[in-house]
C-alpha cells in the first residue's frame, strides 16, 4: 500500500531499506525478494518497476562486531580470527599510556554498554586497528599477536565494505568515492573477493557463519554487494544517473526525522494522530531538520522534509499565490499549539 501511494504521486521508488529484525526479512520474502546465500535474489517487482532490497549497512556492522565478540572466534581460511587480539591492543595501550594512532578505549571492549553506537563498532572493525596489531606483530614482534594475520583481514574486508557502502561526498578517494563508471572495476573486483570471504567464514563448530543463528550481518554485506550491483545497472548504466552515493540508501535519515517528532514531543515514543500532525507542520514551517542527539547524527545535507530546495528553482511569487492559504492555515495551527 505504501508503494502504491507513492507511485500515485509520479515519484519511482527504487529501493527499500531495513534493519535486521527477522520481521523485516520475513517481509521481504513475502515481496518476493530472496536473500538467500546460494541464491541471492536481492529485488521485487512493484507496477513492472525494480524495488532493490537493503539490510541498513551501518547496523549490520553493528551485528558483525557483536557476532565476532560474543562469540569470541571464527574461522576463515587463513586461520582463527579472535576478538581477543582486539583487547590485548587495548590493554597495552592502557598499560603503556600510549595509543597506537587508533580511537580504541575502554568504551570500545565493554560494547554491551554501547550497542546501538555505530560510531563505536565502526572504530572497532577500522582499517586502523588493523595497522595497530600488524605492527604489534611484524614490527615489535610481540608474542601475544603471533597468529592475529587473519583476524585483521578480518577487519579490513568489513572495513572497505563499509567504506563503499558509506559514501557521502563526490570528492570521496578510494573506496569512499562515491560508484560510478570510472571506478566500477575497483569496486567489482572488493565485491567478488569480499563475497568469497563472507561465503568462506565459519564458526568453531564448523557451521557456517551464513546458516548460523549470527548470519544476518553478514548476510546484510552480502546482500548489499548484489544490491549495489544492480543499483549501478539500473541508475548509471541505464539509467540517468553520473554517480552514485552509498550514503542516500542509509536509514540514517529516517531516524533523524523520528528523533526530531520524539524530540518535539517530549521524547514521547507514542504520539496521537493529532499531535504528530501538529509535529510535523511545525517541522515543515521550520523548513529542515536540525541535528539533535540520537543513535545516528547528521553526517551530510540530505534535505528529507524541506520546501526550501524545491521553491529556488521555480517562480517563487507563483509558489507564494498557490499556496497562500495553505501555509496561512499552517502558520496559524503551529501558533494554536504553542500559545
Amino acid at each position: 500500500m505504501a508503494l502504491g501511494k507513492i507511485f500515485e504521486t509520479g515519484a519511482i521508488p527504487v529501493s527499500l531499506t531495513a534493519d535486521g529484525p527477522i520481521a523485516h526479512l520475513t517481509m521481504m520474502r513475502e515481496l518476493r525478494a530472496k536473500l538467500c546465500p546460494d541464491d541471492m535474489v536481492p529485488y521485487f517487482t512493484f507496477q513492472n518497476h525494480r524495488i532493490h532490497v537493503l539490510l541498513d549497512v551501518a547496523h549490520m556492522l553493528k551485528l558483525v562486531r557483536n557476532s565476532l565478540a560474543s562469540e569470541e572466534t571464527l574461522l576463515s581460511p587463513s586461520g582463527p580470527i579472535q576478538w581477543s587480539y582486539v583487547l590485548q591492543l587495548q590493554n597495552i595501550q592502557e598499560s603503556e599510556g600510549l595509543h597506537a594512532g587508533t580511537k580504541l578505549r575502554r568504551r570500545h571492549i565493554e560494547w554491551t554498554k554501547n550497542k546501538m553506537k555505530v560510531c563505536i563498532a565502526a572504530q572497532t572493525l577500522s582499517r586502523s586497528v588493523a595497522d595497530a596489531i600488524d605492527f604489534c606483530r611484524e614490527d615489535l614482534r610481540m608474542d601475544v599477536f603471533e597468529y592475529s594475520k587473519p583476524t585483521t583481514e578480518f577487519i579490513r574486508v568489513f572495513d572497505s565494505l563499509f567504506d563503499c557502502f558509506n559514501s557521502r561526498s563526490i570528492f570521496g578517494k578510494n573506496f569512499k568515492a562515491p560508484l560510478k563508471k570510472e571506478n566500477y572495476h575497483n569496486w567489482i573486483s572488493l565485491f567478488s573477493e569480499c563475497e568469497a570471504y563472507i561465503n568462506s567464514l565459519t564458526k568453531t563448530t564448523g557451521e557456517k557463519v551464513l546458516t548460523s543463528r549470527i548470519r544476518t550481518g553478514f548476510l546484510g554485506f552480502l546482500c548489499a554487494i548484489h544490491t549495489f550491483q544492480n543499483l549501478y545497472q539500473d541508475l548509471i548504466l541505464h539509467g540517468q544517473l553520473d554517480y552514485l552515493l552509498s550514503y542516500k540508501f542509509s536509514q540514517d535519515h529516517l531516524e533523524l526525522f523520528n528523533g526530531a517528532i520524539r524530540a518535539s514531543l517530549g521524547a514521547n515514543n507514542n504520539p496521537t494522530c493529532k499531535k504528530f500532525e501538529q509535529i510535523f507542520k511545525r517541522l515543515l514551517i521550520k523548513l529542515d531538520l536540525k541535528s539533535i542527539s540520537g543513535n545516528c547524527s547528521k553526517l551530510d545535507e540530505t534535505a528529507l522534509l524541506s520546501r526550501s530546495s524545491h521553491v529556488s528553482k521555480i517562480n517563487e511569487s507563483s509558489v507564494v499565490s498557490e499556496n497562500e492559504d495553505f501555509l496561512e492555515m499552517v502558520k496559524k495551527d503551529y501558533l494554536r499549539f504553542y500559545f
